[in-house]
C-alpha cells in the first residue's frame, strides 16, 4: 500500500475498533476519525483498552503496552478495542480517552498532566509547593477527576496528544 498516495485506500472503510491478524491497511497509516488521530500498528503483546503503548524496536510501528520504566515515551493508546498480541489495530494518537489509572493510591485531579506508567497505565504527578515534579514524557491532561487505581477506576477522561 506504500506509494498509493492518491487512491481510495480501505482505511476510510475500516472501523477504528477493527483488530485483525493480518494487516488490512498499510502499517503506519494515519487516520483522522471524528476529529481524533489514529495510527495503524502491529502489537507484539496485547494492549488493553485505556492503556498506552511504547515502541518495541522490532519495527517502526510495532508496539507493546508495557514499558520498562515509568515515564517512557508513549506512542499512542488503545481506545475502542483491545489490540491482541500478534495483531494489527488502531492506536489513538490525539484525542480523548477513558484512560487506566496507574497509581494505586492517588486519584487524578482535573488539569493534572499525565504520562505513561511502567505497566502501560497512565499516571499523574502533582506540584510540590512551587516546584513541579519531573513528569517524564507528558502525554496529556486530565479532563475529569477519577478514583485511585486501587479501586479499579480509571482516570475518567484524559486528553492525549502524542507524535
Amino acid at each position: 500500500m506504500a506509494g498509493n498516495y492518491y487512491s481510495a485506500d480501505p482505511i476510510n472503510f475500516e472501523s477504528v475498533s477493527a483488530v485483525t491478524a493480518t494487516p488490512s491497511v498499510g502499517v503506519g497509516a494515519i487516520r483522522v476519525h471524528d476529529g481524533e488521530t489514529y495510527e495503524y500498528v502491529y502489537a507484539s503483546l496485547t494492549i488493553p483498552v485505556g492503556y498506552g503503548a511504547v515502541l518495541t524496536g522490532t519495527s517502526g510501528h510495532s508496539v507493546v503496552a508495557t514499558g520498562s520504566v515509568s515515564g517512557e515515551m508513549c506512542y499512542g493508546a488503545a481506545k475502542h478495542a483491545d489490540i491482541n498480541a500478534s495483531s494489527y489495530g488502531w492506536l489513538l494518537k490525539k484525542g480523548v480517552l477513558d484512560a487506566k489509572n496507574g497509581r494505586a493510591s492517588t486519584a487524578p485531579v482535573v488539569n493534572q498532566v499525565a504520562r505513561l506508567g511502567a505497566d502501560g497505565a497512565f499516571v499523574t504527578d502533582v506540584m510540590v509547593a512551587t516546584t513541579a515534579i519531573d513528569h517524564g514524557h507528558v502525554v496529556g491532561k486530565v479532563l475529569s477527576a477519577g478514583a485511585s487505581g486501587g479501586t479499579g477506576a480509571s482516570l475518567s477522561l484524559l486528553f492525549i496528544s502524542v507524535y
